[in-house]
């Protein structure tokens, strides 16, 4: 059935606790099932709201004046399909959709700032996803194993993405990075088995570890930024690697960052890399041929 909360739902009980002021959703039941319709009052929803909820769909009212959907507010509520955000909502907290597994799309709009860490976790599901550019910084874990994701397009106004952010979005084809984005943090794209190509833009200056470790088909990389030091096995196990260029100036190449490389078979090292570390061309079988320049 579809379900709008009434009044006399709302004091008797039936439907959700709103609390007393009735404009904060504590929670809904868990037996709930159908459709929910939210009014326009509600300004918050609480911790754990939806956590564990039963119901396939939830509406908002376009007018709605809700600013945050909280800590674990729709955890585990793996029978929503769809998700539209309201345009007020600025922020996704912690753990906010993570194992709804059953979500293919969220439909984010500008307004939004921040993307909290494991927001999405392991929505296996999600088709896509568009970043607003009000987003500034993706958090940890954010979409971590949303192993349908295939098309990932992070704006310029993103300057942070948070380690494992991408984790084991095994169905990853494209990434595009624009320009503004700094920091890369550890394994914020490893084991995207399908992506073959990446770029990062001139303006990255970190790049964590373990960067791109495990993708699988990743053929071509060009790196732009003005990084100094690259980590360890950012580019671990891409068995596919044919061509990859170096960002000049950088002084360190990380152990083991090119470990298990099979088809990689030339390389050009900047005249600025001082230190290359343990076993960081190990088992690249092909390596033939290594040149140092000013690029």
């Amino acid at each position: 059935g579809i379900y709008s909360l009434a009044a006399d739902e709302i004091n008797e009980g039936r439907a959700c606790d709103l609390g007393k002021s009735g404009r904060k959703l504590i929670s809904v039941p868990g037996g709930r099932t159908g459709i929910l319709n939210v009014p326009v009052c509600i300004e918050e929803i609480g911790f754990g709201a939806f956590e564990e909820s039963s119901l396939y769909a939830i509406n908002f009212d376009p007018n709605a004046n809700i600013l945050t959907f909280g800590y674990r507010s729709f955890f585990k509520a793996e029978n929503i399909t769809e998700m539209k955000i309201p345009a007020s909502v600025v922020s996704i907290d912690y753990y906010a959709f993570a194992n709804c597994t059953a979500l293919k799309s969220a439909e984010l709009h500008n307004g939004i700032t921040s993307i909290s860490s494991r927001a999405f976790i392991n929505c296996q599901s999600l088709e896509s996803i568009m970043i607003p550019t009000s987003i500034g910084e993706i958090g940890s874990y954010a979409f971590s194993n949303c192993r349908s994701l295939k098309e990932l397009d992070i704006p310029g106004n993103v300057t942070s993405i948070g380690e494992h952010a991408f984790y084991g979005c095994t169905s990853i084809e494209k990434i595009t990075l624009a320009p503004g984005l700094i920091t890369i943090n550890d394994s914020a794209f490893a084991q995207c088995d399908k992506l073959v190509e990446i770029e990062v833009p001139d303006t990255v200056k970190t790049l964590g570890a373990d960067l791109f470790l495990g993708c699988d088909s990743l053929k071509k990389a060009t790196l732009k930024g003005t990084v100094n030091v690259m980590r360890a096995r950012i580019f671990g196990n891409c068995v596919a690697l044919e061509e990859v260029t170096l960002p000049h100036g950088i002084h360190i190449i990380g152990d083991k960052m090119f470990n298990g490389c099979k088809k990689l078979t030339s390389i050009e090292i900047p005249s600025t890399v001082a230190i290359i570390g343990e076993e960081a061309f190990y088992e690249c079988k092909a390596l033939t041929t290594v040149k140092t320049s000013d690029l």
